[in-house]
């Protein structure tokens, strides 16, 4: 069915459009395609291994884990935005967590956000932003330190250390 489908829309595609528009939406659509794959990767390799996780029960049966309760006094100086901003930063483990998979999964989502945005303000008014137009040079910029803080949040979290599949 699905070989069915997209030959249909390939067909309809063809009759619809000149060949050289053809040939920019493939390019376009290889792109797209090289830059999911590439998101995906950064996004699997932060992620908690959970299949380890699995395996570690199974073999050494279950264990529990020591937890050293505190009361609420002790956590009062950490709590709200200072927890969070530490932990973007100097994560506190040195293998992924649930919390630092979460973290890179939304940087790379702004990562995105905030590439697509630059890349649209560079293709709609390139002289403008290199000519020194203070408004466009600043946002431009501003994106270029965003996205820097951005990839340096994502370079700071913990990697995963199982070997990949596909290599």
């Amino acid at each position: 069915m699905a070989t069915l489908a997209s030959g249909i829309l390939a067909g309809v595609m063809a009759l619809l459009f000149e060949l050289r528009d053809l040939v920019d939406l493939m390019s376009i659509g290889t792109l797209l395609s090289y830059s999911l794959v590439a998101f995906s990767v950064l996004v699997l390799r932060y992620q908690p291994d959970e299949n380890l996780s699995k395996t570690k029960k199974t073999e050494k049966g279950t264990e529990m884990e020591s937890v050293v309760e505190t009361s609420p006094l002790d956590t009062a100086p950490e709590v709200g935005t200072s927890k969070i901003l530490k932990s973007l930063c100097h994560p506190t483990s040195t293998i992924p967590t649930r919390m630092s998979g979460q973290i890179v999964y939304g940087c790379a989502l702004l990562l995105v956000l905030l590439l697509t945005i630059l890349s649209l303000i560079l293709a709609r008014w390139p002289s403008q932003v290199f000519s020194g137009d203070p408004g466009l040079t600043t946002v431009a910029v501003l994106l270029l330190l965003l996205i820097t803080g951005v990839t340096v949040i994502i370079w700071r979290q913990p990697q995963s250390l199982t070997a990949l599949h596909f290599k």
